[in-house]
């Protein structure tokens, strides 16, 4: 066997045998593979909706959203180059009781020397669910990517997808 051949059979040799290494060498890929696959470039976590939706409105009119949605309400922004992004901003409020204390009191009867009665308080709260949709367009009007926006675990664009706005 030649040296270089021997070298490289006792690296793969000594690779194959270090539980650590691969371990640690599948922990890299596998995690490379999910950043790289699982967020835009702005960090945002890509639902498998927006994947749907990107790929049926990619390569169709501008004028074909404009339609479903109407007017863009956060406005269309022109680049230099001729691209436009059409925003909207879709929301939906969500009414909860907030916990804001317990109250316990001793109540006479029951067990021997009375039973605890411990009465939780609530306060209702109305909080706004945000979506913001995002769709740019090239110089022709032909659409060139789809994408919806959340506040990081807020739930806005999960009822956006289940409405009848739903792309």
């Amino acid at each position: 066997m030649s040296a270089m051949f021997r070298s490289r059979f006792f690296t793969f040799d000594i690779f194959r045998r270090s539980t650590i290494l691969r371990g640690l060498t599948i922990a890299l890929v596998g995690g490379g593979f999910l950043i790289l696959s699982g967020c835009a470039a702005d960090g945002h976590l890509i639902t498998v909706q927006e994947v749907i939706a990107n790929s049926r409105w990619t390569g169709r009119p501008i004028n074909e959203a404009l339609a479903k949605w109407g007017k863009p309400t956060g406005g269309v922004r022109h680049a230099e180059d001729g691209t436009t992004v059409y925003i909207w901003n879709f929301g939906q409020n969500s009414t909860y009781g907030l916990l804001t204390g317990t109250n316990t009191q001793l109540m006479a009867g029951g067990a021997p020397g009375g039973t605890l009665v411990t009465t939780n308080e609530y306060e209702q709260h109305t909080d706004t669910l945000e979506c913001l949709m995002l769709i740019n367009a090239d110089s022709k009007g032909i659409i060139t990517h789809f994408e919806t926006k959340e506040n990081f675990l807020q739930g806005g664009c999960k009822g956006f997808y289940h409405s009848a706005k739903a792309p």
